[in-house]
């Protein structure tokens, strides 16, 4: 952080060590103001107009430095996923872009709307239902939900819609739950 002329060194010092863990009680301590109340201490610096605007410069600044990590990380990925292709290595290439989608977190809200929807449009529709859940769930790498979902699915598939036992079909839903 560059030092404001404006602050103290004592200030300056608490700014430091407030953007460590937000704790403005032990940034007092660590930046070693001596009192009895370092909750109050801190209360009263981060109300101070000139370490409030120093602060906030200081953590725009640090935001401003974290998109870049995540600018580089992604373009990596990309570049990754791109030599992975020219190599034909399509494996390499998927898992390249599924690291990419959980280290973003582009799909985490997406996926219960599929599951949702099917399950409006006709909640008795089961294969339909084992559908979406294995969908989702190989989207999310929950591997174990997976192969649950595969053996309801041959079991689905194995019966005559007469002779489906559903409460044997949810017991095995909730199990994988």
């Amino acid at each position: 952080m560059n030092a404001s002329p404006n602050l103290t060194l004592k200030q300056q010092r608490f700014i430091e060590e407030y953007q460590v863990d937000g704790n403005g009680t032990q940034a007092v301590l660590r930046a070693g103001y001596k009192t009895k109340h370092p909750a109050e201490m801190a209360y009263g610096l981060l109300r101070n107009t000139k370490v409030k605007h120093t602060l906030q410069d200081a953590q725009n600044a640090r935001s401003e430095r974290l998109q870049m990590q995540v600018d580089l990380t992604v373009k990596q990925y990309i570049e990754l996923k791109e030599k992975a292709l020219e190599a034909s290595d399509y494996q390499t290439a998927l898992r390249t872009l599924n690291q990419l989608a959980k280290h973003l977190k582009i799909f985490e809200h997406y996926h219960s709307t599929p599951l949702l929807e099917a399950v409006e449009k006709d909640p008795n529709n089961l294969e339909e239902l084992v559908h979406q859940f294995l969908w989702i769930n190989t989207s999310l790498g929950n591997w174990s939900y997976v192969l649950r979902a595969l053996e309801l699915k041959v079991k689905l598939a194995g019966k005559e819609k007469g002779e489906l036992n559903y409460e044997e079909i949810l017991g095995s839903l909730e199990s994988a739950a």
